[in-house]
């Protein structure tokens, strides 16, 4: 067994078949982030129930709120890791810009019986799962927990994500967004395409059509995958993977045909086929339906 465990939250989109994978063997445990809708709080373990709840509140305009777990929560995995035997914990969590559940981490983390290294991802969903999933392979390799941090924090600096969101009513409802700019958005029709940077969501294009959102979407994917195959990063850790520019996933809100079509539109010979799944309830809850995310590598 690894003496190093890996916690993080389900804001990571790790998709169901891939944890159970990862978590056959232990050392990966993933926090749940609750979502409320009305007076009712559902929690990732209620799986697709909680998205269907979602999609019929977009639909009926009622607000879907979020919450970061607390302290607590944290406290009681890292007590549960150190008496299965493990030395230390690292903990990757989503962006401390757009949630507290960073800061709930390291609040545990300074009273757990044994280290835990808490990292803040700078970014969201599947741009910090996929640091999640490589930092469990690591860990089985005996990587000690100081270097394995090092090497997840490198990873999450060179994860890349581009978004398409097809309205801003559903962030309006869940605070993401001015309602005045919300307003504003609905009556123009703006589909916004963004990306993460220093932790923060940014709007990078407001097209007024989906097919002219998918394109600009595409056409940043191009431009950063091959911008990575022209010049590659040098990496400080020698164990941190290359990042390639390779098309690591597509993740969706309740649009899975348009994904797949848009991966197969977007994949460039002798690439990998990217993960091509749903965005967990914690993100659909501020996307609404319809969202695409490319994450890149």
């Amino acid at each position: 067994m690894s003496s190093v465990a890996i916690v993080t939250d389900s804001g990571a989109a790790i998709p169901d078949e891939l944890l159970q994978t990862l978590q056959a063997d232990g050392g990966l445990e993933v926090v749940p982030m609750p979502v409320t809708i009305g007076e009712r709080t559902f929690d990732q373990n209620q799986g697709t129930s909680v998205f269907d709840e979602i999609v019929l509140a977009h639909a009926l305009g009622q607000q879907v709120q979020t919450s970061s777990p607390a302290p607590g929560a944290f406290s009681a995995v890292y007590r549960k890791l150190a008496a299965q035997g493990y030395s230390a914990v690292v903990s990757i969590h989503l962006s401390s810009e757009l949630s507290a559940t960073y800061n709930s981490a390291r609040i545990a983390a300074e009273e757990a019986p044994i280290p835990v290294f808490v990292i803040d991802s700078g970014t969201v969903s599947f741009a910090y799962g996929q640091v999640v999933c490589g930092a469990v392979e690591l860990a089985r390799q005996g990587i000690s927990a100081t270097e394995l941090a090092a090497i997840a924090l490198e990873m999450c600096e060179n994860s890349t994500l581009f978004f398409m969101i097809p309205t801003l009513d559903a962030i309006r409802r869940g605070g993401r967004v001015h309602p005045a700019l919300a307003r504003v958005g609905q009556l123009l029709q703006i589909r916004p395409v963004g990306t993460v940077e220093n932790g923060k969501l940014v709007y990078l294009e407001r097209p007024r059509s989906l097919e002219a959102a998918q394109q600009i979407l595409a056409e940043l994917t191009e431009t950063e995958v091959q911008r990575r195959h022209h010049s590659p990063a040098e990496m400080e850790h020698r164990r941190t993977p290359q990042p390639s520019g390779r098309l690591s996933a597509v993740q969706f809100c309740g649009n899975d045909s348009q994904a797949q079509t848009f991966a197969a539109d977007l994949q460039l010979a002798g690439e990998q086929s990217p993960l091509i799944s749903p965005l967990p309830p914690v993100l659909s809850a501020h996307t609404g339906v319809g969202a695409l995310a490319i994450i890149i590598y």
